[in-house]
């Protein structure tokens, strides 16, 4: 399938123990300059955490070191609202936060090293 002109490309890493078992690129990285994909490239991983965040949160809740019920002030204390705001509404998207993807800046932002501080004064 990945060896088909025009077909999802992708890098894949296994690994144990924090070390690589198993690393391959497959498809083109550019098609119009024949440039194929290789391990060391970097992507933008957009959506693709959420799933990873939250099965971490909630593993975090199984052991009792955190409740999605708890407001996010807790670990943030000075987010605006952030008494009002609870990590379960962070993970089912109902917080009331704006959707930062849709905002002029995020360019800028995003090619900058920001402390989580700096980050949380730009929202």
């Amino acid at each position: 399938m990945f060896k088909e002109a025009n077909r999802p490309v992708g890098v894949f890493m296994v690994a144990k123990a924090g070390k690589p078992i198993y690393q391959k690129a497959f498809g083109k990285a550019n098609v119009e300059l024949n440039v194929n994909m290789n391990t060391a490239n970097i992507f933008q991983l957009a959506s693709i955490t959420k799933q990873f965040t939250a099965i971490a949160i909630l593993i975090l809740e199984e052991k009792g070191k955190l409740s999605t019920k708890d407001p996010i002030s807790k670990f943030i204390p000075d987010y605006p609202n952030g008494n009002q705001i609870t990590i379960h509404q962070l993970l089912n998207h109902t917080s009331g936060i704006k959707d930062f993807t849709k905002l002029n800046l995020i360019a800028q932002i995003a090619q900058q090293d920001l402390s989580p501080k700096e980050l949380v004064d730009f929202f």
